[in-house]
């Protein structure tokens, strides 16, 4: 069974209109030790692209694009091998909107200054981002000796 270290880079996908806020937030990601790896996604087109390149295990959005509603994105997501986990980060941060963002499927939702909460909620979700795929991988080897 192949084993992701630790250091594995985490394949981030940032959902946001300004590249300078997703660089920034990818640049204090990686300062609190998150290897992540990260595209910036501002439309669908962006979006379809990305999911044809890569497996993702992670998806950040930076508020709700006007031209991308989250559930589109969600929906879009779901073609990917593995569960791809999603946060969404808001500059108008109340418990109604964390309610709506959560029934929406996305497993969190936060304010957007709360940037060390994103850590912990990276290294969670990663936390079961990971034992999905060794699941998998247990069930193809059991598979393959059947």
């Amino acid at each position: 069974m192949k084993k992701q270290s630790n250091n594995s880079p985490i394949n981030t996908l940032i959902f946001s209109s300004s590249a300078n806020e997703s660089e920034q937030l990818a640049s204090h990601l990686k300062n609190q030790g998150l290897p992540i790896r990260h595209q910036v996604v501002a439309n669908s087109e962006q979006l379809k692209a990305a999911i044809d390149e890569k497996q993702w295990q992670q998806a950040l959005f930076l508020d709700e694009l006007d031209n991308l509603p989250i559930q589109q994105a969600l929906t879009l997501l779901k073609s990917q091998k593995q569960s791809v986990p999603a946060i969404l980060l808001s500059s108008n941060y109340s418990e109604d909107q964390r309610f709506d963002a959560i029934a929406k499927g996305v497993k969190d939702c936060i304010p957007s200054s709360a940037k060390d909460l994103l850590t912990l909620l990276i290294k969670r979700e990663q936390l079961l981002v990971d034992a999905e795929a060794k699941v998998i991988d247990s069930t193809k080897m059991v598979s393959e000796t059947s």
